[in-house]
Parts: structure tokens; C-alpha cells; sequence
């Protein structure tokens, strides 16, 4: 879980040739392969997974089958295995994956209930029942899951937990981990919840055993810029030592280079020019082109700019929601307003006050001239106000932001709406938070609109859950 592979597989031949019966090395070869291909996103690394998978699966099925480890096992291979098939567009192998390791742990759970290993798998399968986009239910319905609002959250909880508590379980506490902020991150956790789990995180980062996980380093830092705190998480990553033991993970160069860019630093574009030389995958490479390109906008250098926006569509793809919007950028030709653009940086590092600074010369230069501009100012206004605690001014600016953008393809009107339900939430005013959540969904966004609107279909579900009892 330290990301040292063939130190790994060096342990897992040895351990192959004293006890050839045991059939755990082929699980935890798995691990490798599944790790690798989640955080490089190479096809050939699936590819070689999916030539072994067979192999692993006969080999775990001649196992003890009164081992509450049996089926464990087998689920986790399949589930590990689903993922990445994912990755690589291959759904109905995924689905059907995601399917069998769900019967497994189900069976299992029945037959070893006090086996809480088995709550981790099932914990990420329900978080995805109640998480899953639109155009992916077909998955659920196929495999028949079902989950009631926070099951999934609970269950990885659970096993987190015990893993930080009881010493027989601390190999869990890194996959633990980086599943929970994960999903955490994926189903937009409120700010407290964040907070709880980056507390948990810094506890395991005081073990010498972890000090220097890629992955933990990882979770901690998405964890504490989810909370708006990039100089944390910056702090994280800078105070990480890779080695060349380590399977490279790129990604950490392309989350430096934004929080370098979020404080407006001079040295954010070589971190996105490390990322793109070390990675291989097709994500974040549209978004990475996007960040520098913003980078010599906010420093007066247009040309530039707009050379970087040209070599949006020449590699990547455009799956994730952050190369979508590069795309939509790229597309548009629309180029960001400076201010606006400096205020949306800095707000996302937490630097609210200098946020705040940043919208007001957008007024004094009176450089907010279209209707996005216009709209983006609001939303840039009450999202500054709301982190600042001020709620009611942020109350406003979010409701001139719906009342003015519900139509236009920006996400603001959008986000505003999903923000406003959960002020109200958090007050007591479930009716009106319900309203605010359903809105979204009305709203004519075309950015950011599955993270958006499944966030507030999360919300909407577990206050109708609520509103129940």
C-alpha cells in the first residue's frame, strides 16, 4: 500500500516458493495491478490484469471454502477488477464484475457477520448504488443492488475505524483510507465530516510506517483542500518523499501545479508540464493545458494563453468533468475575465479575503462586461460569503445568481441552488433545503452537471429518508 511494487513482488515470490499452498500472494498480486492501473490509468497495465484475472480466480476458487476469507477474496478480485474496467469503458464487464463481488460479500456477510472485512467492499458497492449518475443505472438495475442514504459511508466508516483502533486490522488503514475520501469526495461530504476524516488522517501520518505513503500523503491532501486549505495540502505533498521504489504517481504533480496556481504562484505551470511528461493516462491532460494556459492569462501573457487552449483536443480525453470543461473553454473562445478568474483561484485555496479583494476590482476597472461575467460575480460573491460565515449576504448573491442564470449552460445557477440547500439544511429548514436541492436539477448547466446534480440527488434522498421517521 506504500506503493513499493517490486519490493512487493519480491516478498510475494518468496513467500509463492516456501509455502506454495497459500493462495494469498495471487489476491495481493491483484492489489499491484489494481493500485497501478487506478492512479496510472495505462491500458497495457489493464490489459496484463485482465490476461491474469482467470489464473487468480481458478486459484482462489481451489481454496478453503469454509474460510470466511473464500469468498472475501474472490469479491475483492472481481470488484478490483471492475474498476478498472471501468476506467477503460469496458461497462458491461464492469457491471457485471461489480455484480458478482456484490453476490459474494452478501453471501458472506450472512455466513460470517462478524467478518468486517467484508463491510469494505459493500461499503464502496452501496456508496456507488447511491451515487451512480443517471446514465449508469442501467448497472444497478441489472445487478438488482439496492442502499438506503449513507449505508455505504457508514459500513467503510465502520471498518476505517477498527483499523485505526485495533492492531490486527492497521493493514487496512491505507486502502481504508484512500476508499473513504474517495467516496467522501465523490458524494460531497459536508465540510465537518472533511474535517473529522483529515483529524483521522494526520493520526495515521504521526505512524513512521506511513510517513512516506503516496497514498495517504494523497488522502490527506485531497482531504484538507476539500476543506479549502491548499497551503495544508501543498505543505503534504512538499513535505512527501518519493523514491524510485515507488510506482509513480503523477497525479501529485497536477495537484501541486493547482495549488500552486489557487495562491497565484510563479511556479505552478512546471508541475502541470511534470505531469504531462511522467503520465501516461488520458484524464486531467485537457484540464492540465487549461490551468497553464490560465496561469499566463492572470500574468498578461495572452499569446500565450491562447497557444495552450489550441493543444486542448490534441491528446486526453474528455471524460472527467474537469477535461469537459477545459473542452467547453477551449470551444467557446470565450476568455476568462482576470479578475473574476484570480477570485476563483483563490477562493478554491481558501485565501478568501484576497477572493473578496479580486471581485472588487472587477467593479472598480469595471471590466464585467456579459452576462456570464455578471453571473459569475454573484456566485463568486456568495460562495466567498458563505465560506466566510456570513450567510445571509451569501443567501442573496446565491439567489440573484439562480434568479439570472437558471437558463445559461454555467454552472453557477446550478451550484448556488445546491449551496442555498444545504445553508438551509444545516439551519433546520428541511422543506426549504428539499426545494432549493430539487432546483438544481431544473437548472440548464452543462458543466460540472453530474458532480452537481448527484450531489444535491444525495442530499435530496437522505432529507426525504429523514423526513420519514
Amino acid at each position: 500500500m506504500n506503493l513499493r511494487f517490486n519490493n512487493g513482488k519480491q516478498l510475494i515470490e518468496l513467500e509463492k516458493k516456501i509455502r506454495p499452498t497459500n493462495d494469498i500472494p495471487y489476491f495481493i498480486e491483484n492489489y499491484i495491478d489494481f493500485l497501478s492501473v487506478m492512479i496510472g490509468n495505462e491500458e497495457d497495465v489493464f490489459l496484463k490484469m485482465k490476461s491474469a484475472k482467470d489464473n487468480r480466480i481458478g486459484r482462489l476458487e481451489h481454496g478453503e471454502k469454509n474460510s470466511p476469507y473464500y469468498k472475501y477474496c474472490l469479491a475483492e478480485v472481481e470488484l478490483q477488477y471492475a474498476f478498472c474496467s471501468f476506467k477503460f469503458n469496458a461497462n458491461f464487464s464492469s457491471a457485471y464484475g461489480i455484480n458478482k463481488a456484490y453476490r459474494l460479500l452478501k453471501k458472506n456477510q450472512e455466513e460470517y457477520p462478524w467478518f468486517i472485512q467484508n463491510l469494505k467492499g459493500l461499503g464502496v458497492i452501496h456508496s456507488l448504488v447511491e451515487n451512480v449518475p443517471e446514465n449508469y443505472k442501467w448497472i444497478v438495475s441489472l445487478c438488482g443492488m439496492e442502499s438506503k442514504p449513507n449505508d455505504g459511508i457508514k459500513e467503510l466508516k465502520k471498518v476505517f475505524n477498527f483499523s485505526l483502533d485495533v492492531n490486527s486490522f492497521a493493514y487496512m488503514k491505507i486502502e481504508c483510507a484512500y476508499l473513504l475520501t474517495s467516496v467522501e469526495l465523490m458524494t460531497g461530504a459536508d465540510k465537518n465530516e472533511q474535517l473529522i476524516l483529515s483529524k483521522q488522517l494526520d493520526r495515521i501520518y504521526t505512524d513512521s510506517l506511513y510517513l512516506n505513503s503516496p497514498l495517504l500523503a494523497y488522502c490527506r491532501a485531497k482531504t484538507a483542500y476539500s476543506c479549502h486549505d491548499a497551503s495544508k495540502a501543498e505543505k503534504i505533498i512538499s513535505y512527501l518523499k518519493m523514491s524510485k521504489e515507488n510506482y509513480p504517481f503523477c497525479y501529485l504533480d497536477y495537484f501541486t501545479g493547482i495549488l500552486k496556481l489557487d495562491r497565484l504562484d510563479k511556479d505552478g505551470v512546471k508541475y502541470f508540464n511534470r505531469f504531462l511528461s511522467c503520465y501516461k493516462g488520458k484524464d486531467n491532460i485537457h484540464s492540465s493545458y487549461q490551468k497553464m494556459a490560465w496561469y499566463y492569462l492572470i500574468n498578461n501573457d495572452l499569446e500565450q494563453y491562447k497557444r495552450l487552449m489550441m493543444q486542448i483536443n490534441k491528446s486526453g480525453n474528455s471524460i472527467i468533468d474537469e477535461d469537459k470543461q477545459a473542452d467547453n473553454e477551449a470551444k467557446s473562445n470565450i476568455i476568462p475575465n482576470e479578475y473574476l478568474l484570480k477570485s476563483r483561484l483563490l477562493f478554491d485555496g481558501g485565501y478568501y479575503s484576497e477572493a473578496l479583494e479580486m471581485l472588487k476590482k472587477s467593479v472598480l476597472t469595471k471590466s464585467i462586461h456579459s452576462k456570464k461575467d455578471s453571473l459569475e460575480y454573484f456566485y463568486r460573491a456568495g460562495r466567498i460569503y458563505h465560506e466566510k460565515g456570513e450567510t445571509q449576504k451569501a443567501i442573496e448573491y446565491y439567489i440573484k445568481t439562480i434568479t439570472n442564470g437558471i437558463d445559461e449552460k454555467y454552472y453557477y445557477a446550478a451550484n448556488a441552488a445546491l449551496q442555498l440547500g444545504i445553508i438551509y439544511e444545516n439551519s433546520g429548514n428541511d422543506q426549504l433545503a428539499m426545494t432549493y436541492f430539487q432546483k438544481v436539477s431544473s437548472c440548464k448547466n452543462t458543466e460540472y452537471k453530474n458532480s452537481i446534480e448527484q450531489k444535491a440527488k444525495n442530499k435530496l434522498k437522505r432529507l426525504k429518508e429523514k423526513t420519514k421517521h
